[in-house]
């Protein structure tokens, strides 16, 4: 997949291989939505950027360029078929390419740049991408018309051509490229309705798989460039540390290597291979200067946030009366709940291929943030223009948020300029688990209020976790974090008093974007809190639910769907459930475990019910295939996830030390899916929140006991 031209410029030089049509957008690049920088400038489609999406080939097919990074979530597919519904295509005529950088064409109108996070993608794309296809269709039915001298209201589009009925004239689009490409745009097409979609909405297969069963997908690790060097690395093992000194000698004497490479934090080796590059980093010794955060551990990390849920915090919300509510209440509920750093444990390791020359430099990878490695190379080397940063994204073997930064890209550039060729970097696996970008831990202190019917009148809590929005910043100072207390507080619960204070602690270890963010601890705490509500009040844990949630009819149909089709309160002899229901990223998503629990703690799951409301979808096959995996990572941070913190490095190296939930523990889930709305949801993350919580509340209906700390295995919990 080496491109040493870019796309526009083999389309203006290869003749009639393909028509390109003058469509495309205008989409500044603006400061990510979570930095509060504001949504870009409007969508404009125009003539600027020459086949940004599109490309008319003469064998009636059309490519159509995927703005989002292709991790398993299924953008690839998602997004082309927004515009392929409104360009009236069959599925069988859409090829489908992934997009190179090109913030202009490119960028995610949530966030404001070149990036896939947050399950944006369709979000972001829904209507921009089927207005891009409807005005596309109408500029080729206007071509047509124009060719044969009729009305356009006479002609038809359909199945990748242009028909006038009446005469049976009829021209494919590529056949009309160059006549629609001299004419003026339409603007205000009205884009189908829901019940005149012909791909949307329906089940068809992912484009990827093919590739991905055959082992014929390219991931970037698997990049071949001609004159590269292969290379690996070892960071300081504490975050801050730096690289005091190294003698090269030990590796430079391992067969195949062929320089050792020393960066301010880091020491690489490069070779003619993966292994001989391994073998020389194993043989080196480098000395560290480890900063002051080698006195941290697991242990003054968590004493310190306890410590600070006894102190005022940052105020997140204040509705209603919180202090009449606690003054009138007639029991109040105290818990205190946790959760440790996890790792994101992507199949794939970090990698990046890099070939710095100077004047451009070009990187294959599998990257969800294309935007970010061009503002990390303006940033790192100034002297490469702007419009010779090229990055050419492959698969990602797993994103979950880790692979949203430039680490390893960064890393990969600067070695290719000091050795002067191409570099392969690879992250080691044990690299890739102890440098990672953790999901914050944090602990909760929260407070309900019931009157005397067993009513919630009032929900108080304080919460202490590392700020995701100040470590993606250079302003450490974040007065208001919205991942702090998302899943706490803007829920589809509605509190008549509602109080929520949260603290920053700086411990230094490196955190970030994670899938779920803060909904997957959050919705972990107020689920399984809601459910000592509902014990303390002696009420059915779903009726509760349904009073807290009922001013959304859609709440309302999503809960009682999950009771029916779960059988609620009518498990199997020797078996127990537990609900929880969650809203995260415009979707609401309820699951109820059935398990049964041995004296010993061992759990097996025979049933998992999730009924979601992802609002609008692009295809429900993708949906239930999102929310399995979604539960199933879920499950993995709610048995088995735990980072720890020794001398201020990480303990846990490799999957013998960090688990994953296997497919011998999963039970068959069924996901229901509410009818469509108008507006998209998310698919991608927002059933994982629900999947701990679920499991707690059944552990808690089996044995009695309270799991109020993840993982559940430190308190003697484990799969049968």
């Amino acid at each position: 997949m080496k491109m040493e031209i870019s796309r526009r410029e083999f389309l203006q030089t290869s003749g009639t291989a393909a028509a390109s049509l003058v469509i495309g957008f205008h989409l500044p690049a603006r400061p990510a939505r979570a930095q509060f920088g504001g949504p870009p400038d409007p969508f404009v489609i125009d003539r600027d950027m020459i086949n940004a999406y599109l490309t008319l080939n003469p064998d009636e097919t059309v490519s159509i360029v995927s703005a989002a990074a292709e991790m398993g979530q299924g953008s690839l597919s998602s997004l082309p078929m927004l515009i392929a519904e409104e360009l009236e295509l069959d599925i069988g005529q859409v090829r489908i390419e992934q997009a190179p950088l090109n913030q202009e064409a490119f960028s995610n109108l949530l966030f404001g740049y070149q990036t896939t996070v947050g399950t944006s993608a369709v979000r972001w794309a829904y209507e921009p991408l089927r207005q891009l296809g409807a005005n596309t269709r109408e500029l080729l039915r206007n071509a047509a018309a124009a060719a044969w001298a009729v009305p356009v209201d006479e002609t038809v589009a359909r199945s990748g051509r242009v028909t006038h009925p009446a005469s049976g004239r009829s021209l494919s689009y590529f056949e009309l490229g160059e006549t629609a490409s001299g004419m003026e745009i339409p603007t205000d097409v009205p884009l189908k309705p829901q019940s005149e979609w012909r791909i949307l909405g329906t089940p068809f297969p992912r484009w990827d798989t093919e590739a991905k069963s055959t082992a014929s997908a390219n991931y970037g690790i698997d990049m071949q460039v001609d004159g590269m060097v292969v290379a690996t690395i070892a960071a300081t093992p504490v975050p801050g540390g730096t690289l005091r000194s190294v003698d090269p000698e030990p590796a430079l004497a391992v067969n195949g290597v062929e320089e050792v490479v020393m960066l301010d934090d880091a020491v690489a080796v490069t070779a003619t291979n993966y292994w001989s590059a391994k073998k020389g980093l194993d043989a080196v010794e480098p000395q560290w200067d480890l900063g002051p955060v080698s006195a941290r551990n697991s242990g003054n990390i968590r004493e310190e946030m306890l410590q600070l849920l006894d102190q005022p915090g940052n105020e997140a919300v204040d509705e209603g009366d919180i202090d009449a509510a606690r003054d009138a209440a007639a029991q109040m509920v105290t818990a205190t709940y946790e959760a440790p750093y996890w790792a994101h444990a992507t199949l794939e390791p970090l990698n990046a291929t890099a070939h710095y020359r100077g004047d451009s430099i070009e990187f294959w990878l599998g990257t969800q943030a294309p935007g970010g490695i061009e503002s990390m190379c303006e940033r790192m080397f100034p002297e490469v223009p702007t419009e010779n940063i090229i990055v050419n994204n492959q698969y990602l073997g797993g994103g979950f948020g880790r692979r949203g930064r430039p680490t390893p890209a960064d890393q990969a550039a600067l070695i290719s300029k000091r050795v002067g060729k191409p570099v392969k970097l690879i992250w080691s696996r044990e690299e890739d688990m102890t440098h990672d970008t953790y999901r914050p831990k944090s602990v909760v202190r929260m407070e309900g209020y019931l009157d005397e019917a067993g009513r919630v009148t009032g929900f108080k809590g304080r919460i202490a976790v590392q700020s995701t929005l100040a470590s993606l910043t250079d302003n450490p100072d974040v007065p208001v974090d919205p991942f702090a207390t998302e899943g706490l507080i803007d829920h589809d619960y509605r509190f008549p008093a509602l109080n929520f204070e949260y603290h920053s602690p700086r411990p230094g270890i490196p955190i970030g974007f994670y899938r779920g963010v803060g909904f997957i601890h959050n919705t972990f705490y107020r689920e399984s809190f809601m459910d000592e509500l509902a014990y303390a009040a002696g009420r059915d844990p779903i009726e509760f639910r349904l009073e807290l949630a009922g001013h959304r009819e859609r709440n309302i149909l999503l809960l009682n769907t999950l009771a029916e089709r779960s059988n609620w309160g009518s498990p199997a002899p020797g078996n127990v459930q537990g609900v929880a229901f969650a809203y995260s990223d415009e979707s609401t998503v309820g699951e109820v475990f059935e398990a049964s629990v041995s004296d010993d703690g061992r759990v097996k799951l025979h049933r998992i019910t999730c009924v979601c409301d992802v609002g609008v979808y692009m295809n429900p096959m993708m949906i239930e295939h999102q929310m399995e995996s979604a539960i199933t990572w879920g499950l993995t941070s709610a048995i088995f996830g735990e980072i720890l913190i020794e001398d201020g490095a990480t303990r846990q190296k490799n999957f013998h030390e960090y688990e994953m939930v296997r497919i011998s523990h999963m039970p068959a889930i069924e996901t229901v899916i509410l009818p469509p709305t108008d507006t998209p949801g998310s698919g991608g993350e927002c059933g994982a929140p629900p999947a701990p919580p679920a499991l707690a509340n059944a552990i808690f209906a089996g044995t009695g006991r309270r799991l109020r700390s993840l993982p559940f295995r430190n308190h003697g919990i484990s799969f049968a």
